[in-house]
């Protein structure tokens, strides 16, 4: 994707785009003759080619592209072997982000790899170009090409097109890049792409006349372009005055960029989309729309078209915390604007292409190892040692908390008929208790207001609304979710979506996390069955994580994260602790906390309002599984932290969101030892000590007494 320099890399000029996070993969395998035989997963079809008799020329198919590198590798003196190729891409087609090039270079480095040739990465762009020229017969600059091998993450590239000498460029971490597909098909072979650039070859003609020296419209200043327009039609003097114009711009992005000068490049990008507008004229009347949405939103720094126009996309740099409130409230205007639903990708720059690294080798060759494991849901890395689990504890030991033995404490303050904290009294209730929380967090009539202070955002704050409500699971003091009957949970779930209901219904609440916190160690003082409930106005952070990842997963697969992971966690049983018909609770792969568990249903649903009778059932077993099993691991009512994830309460579909829950005990060897975040944890990333495999291994022995509902 191109930050800025369009229509500028055919006249040697300059030009700064960025790898995006999106991927086109090529798995590739041997074969004993000389023919290519490429599936295409993304179309569905299949091609078959002979690599003796691949010639140049043009059949309008997407086989061009493939043909067309092994044809480039084949006439520069690269003899190829035999390959199966199976081809998937993340990149929208058509979209103007370049699918054409990320399909060359990745086919490029699969035949390569599959005949053990190595070619430097600026040789393997020229020619992937070449087949771009030579077999769909668009006659395109390098950049994409170029961007596609020498991609950095986190940097833009600055590329001179003539010398191809480049500069990476820092993009700061606090902004993201998002992507506006209007959804307008983008086709340079069928649009004004090559006619373009005939026009820009009309006008170097005439101003090589009266300016002998120049070799391209790149040495062509803006004075020189004034004085001698005369030479020029109307058309081509737009033409080239904008390629002039966006050569400048190029260089002072590259300058903002390197200084910080957010404000400045985003100056840059609105006059680059002006000129592409109004002298190139390449953009459509969606494009000049989605770049007017955006510059609507103070969270966009700069908008502009991207790409070869006639359609496709916009690249908008936003602020990374409210990306994705910018996200939704483009999509609905533009929708509502236009009746077509577009396709809006937050993206970061990434590393240009590469080897993709071996799953092949099982979990257990990471048993003795140390080694990273990725989280899909959050798009963070957790470090695990394992052979550390071999050192003595020398570290703090707890005081192990003692058992609630009585039903009723009359100094507790949740239990029925008890004065609470704030004055208030307790009915004598004889199931579940929902009260107000009478030192809540968070308040609801707290008027809407945000500061930036020199607009810097360096001092951002605003106000947040919410309701904070306590739920008492039973009127006994000495139960907790492990020693309480099954209809007694059940009665506890349906009060949760009872108020989940009831919440998600009142204006400004966007999100209802329901949680319980219990033991000491989480910060609880009173051993009362209980949780809470808070409502915000906003999405908090996780959850946003986890809303951005669903989102991303669903675009480029098609399917639901969790189902997807569910499927692999059936096949493999290494980290499953308890399931049943309607819930499975595992040790995640990428866990962080010892013995921490997700619990997901195997249906698809976005809220606990979904759950039907039967299904409530199920979340009450294998609620009582799971707390049963860590309070037997460790022989003590084991602390945890427990929250639900359910989909924001926004009023928009989130169709891509899986019920889930996350358990979080503190506890690493006994009841006394627990795991501290601290250190590496807090400056570096999560760390842990033995592997998910082994504490799942660890649960799933632990005896919970016979029980219907758990069917491992």
């Amino acid at each position: 994707m191109n930050l800025i320099g369009e229509h500028t890399d055919y006249n040697d000029g300059f030009v700064m785009p960025v790898a995006l996070d999106l991927y086109t993969y090529a798995a590739v395998g041997p074969r004993s003759d000389r023919r290519l035989r490429v599936y295409s997963q993304n179309l569905g079809e299949t091609i078959d080619l002979d690599l003796d008799s691949i010639r140049p020329g043009k059949t309008g198919y997407w086989s061009d592209y493939v043909r067309g590198v092994a044809g480039a590798l084949e006439s520069s003196g690269y003899r190829l072997r035999g390959a199966d190729l199976a081809i998937v891409s993340e990149v929208p087609l058509g979209s103007g982000l370049s699918s054409s090039a990320a399909l060359e270079v990745s086919t490029a480095w699969a035949l390569l790899a599959n005949s053990q040739l190595e070619i430097d990465r600026t040789t393997v762009a020229k020619l992937c170009q070449k087949a771009e020229h030579l077999y769909p017969e668009t006659m395109c600059g390098i950049m994409d090409q170029f961007i596609s091998c020498h991609g950095s993450a986190g940097h833009a590239l600055m590329l001179d097109c003539r010398s191809l000498d480049f500069q990476l460029l820092p993009i700061p971490t606090s902004v993201r890049l998002m992507v506006c597909n209007t959804m307008v098909t983008h086709q340079h072979a069928r649009g004004g792409y090559n006619e373009r650039r005939r026009e820009c070859e009309e006008g170097l003609r005439a101003l090589r006349e009266v300016l002998p020296g120049i070799q391209a419209l790149r040495d062509v200043t803006l004075d020189e372009l004034n004085r001698h327009r005369n030479r020029l039609n109307p058309v081509t003097f737009k033409r080239v005055r904008h390629v002039v114009t966006e050569n400048e711009r190029v260089k002072r992005a590259a300058s903002a960029l390197e200084s910080g000068d957010l404000p400045q490049l985003g100056r840059l990008m609105a006059d680059s989309h002006q000129s592409l507008r109004d002298d190139y004229e390449v953009s459509t009347p969606e494009l000049d729309l989605m770049v007017e949405l955006a510059k609507g939103q103070r969270e966009v720094l700069g908008a502009r078209m991207t790409g070869g126009g006639f359609g496709g996309c916009t690249i908008n740099l936003v602020d990374e915390a409210r990306a994705l409130e910018v996200q939704r409230e483009i999509e609905q205007t533009y929708e509502t604007r236009t009746g077509v639903k577009p396709t809006i990708l937050i993206c970061k720059a990434s590393d240009g292409a590469g080897a993709v690294p071996s799953t092949s080798e099982p979990i257990s060759q990471l048993q003795s190892s140390s080694h990273r494991r990725f989280n899909p849901l959050t798009r963070e890395w957790v470090l695990v040692s394992p052979h550390r689990t071999e050192r003595p504890w020398q570290g703090q030991t707890e005081r192990q908390e003692q058992e609630s033995t009585e039903p009723y404490d009359p100094n507790c303050y949740l239990c029925p008929g008890n004065v609470r904290a704030g004055g208030e009294r307790n009915p004598h209730y004889s199931q579940t208790f929902v009260f107000e929380n009478d030192f809540a967090a968070l308040k609801s009539d707290v008027p809407p207001a945000q500061i930036d202070v020199e607009g810097r955002g360096l001092l951002v704050a605003q106000t947040e609304s919410g309701i904070c409500r306590v739920v008492c699971f039973s009127p006994r003091h000495d139960l907790t979710l492990s020693r309480m009957s099954l209809p007694e949970i059940h009665n506890v779930i349906d009060v949760w979506v009872e108020e989940f209901q009831k919440l998600s219904q009142q204006p400004g609440i966007n999100y209802v996390q329901i949680f319980e916190n219990r033991g000491l160690m989480m910060g609880c003082s009173n051993p009362h069955p209980h949780g809470q409930i808070w409502a915000t106005s906003t999405l908090p952070n996780e959850p946003r994580k986890e809303q951005e990842a669903f989102a991303d997963h669903k675009r480029q697969n098609g399917s639901c994260l969790l189902c997807d992971y569910i499927n692999l966690e059936e096949a493999s049983r290494e980290r499953l602790v308890d399931g049943n018909d309607h819930f499975l609770a595992v040790v995640p792969f990428w866990a962080t906390w010892p013995y921490e568990i997700l619990l997901l249903s195997k249906r698809h649903f976005g809220n606990m309002s979904a759950l039907d009778g039967t299904e409530r059932s199920a979340l009450a077993g294998i609620l009582k599984c799971v707390t049963s099993r860590y309070d037997n691991l460790f022989q003590v009512p084991c602390p945890y932290s427990m929250g639900f994830h359910q989909q924001p309460t926004d009023d928009r579909d989130h169709a891509e969101w899986h019920f889930h829950a996350h358990f979080f005990p503190p506890l690493l060897r006994s009841a006394t030892v627990r795991k501290f975040m601290v250190g590496f944890e807090m400056l570096g990333s999560p760390q842990r000590d033995i592997t998910p495999e082994y504490a799942a291994e660890k649960l799933r022995e632990t005896n919970i007494g016979p029980s219907p509902d758990n069917q491992l």
